[in-house]
């Protein structure tokens, strides 16, 4: 019998549903490209501030992120996907000062679907 996977309180299956006690946006078991990038969209944008700390945030971000198989060397690979986070941490999640605005305040960030 195949184990069941874990899944989010709104009855997504997910890697790992607890991250939602961090207040981040846990990441769906699919094979759905546009499902999976509405998703990551979403994690890149959700978060408490009183629940975690940023570094941790975005480790866990770093989590989501795979080895780009169109190179053929695992150093390219890895290089690839560590070019990939380091744009992610600079230029699409909020940044540290922003963050420590929020803090602050006690604040928390939740992205929602917009679908047309």
């Amino acid at each position: 019998m195949q184990p069941t996977p874990p899944t989010s309180p709104d009855g997504e299956e997910s890697v790992d549903p607890t991250v939602m006690d961090h207040g981040w946006r846990p990441e769906p078991i699919t094979t759905d490209p546009e499902t999976y990038i509405r998703a990551a969209l979403e994690a890149a944008s959700t978060f408490d501030t009183t629940k975690g700390e940023r570094e941790a945030w975005l480790d866990y971000l770093d989590t989501w992120f795979t080895p780009d198989t169109r190179f053929n060397s695992e150093a390219d690979q890895l290089t690839a996907m560590t070019d990939s986070q380091g744009l992610m941490r600079q230029g699409v999640v909020l940044p540290q000062q922003e963050w420590d605005s929020l803090a602050n305040e006690d604040g928390r960030v939740v992205a929602t679907r917009n679908c047309e």
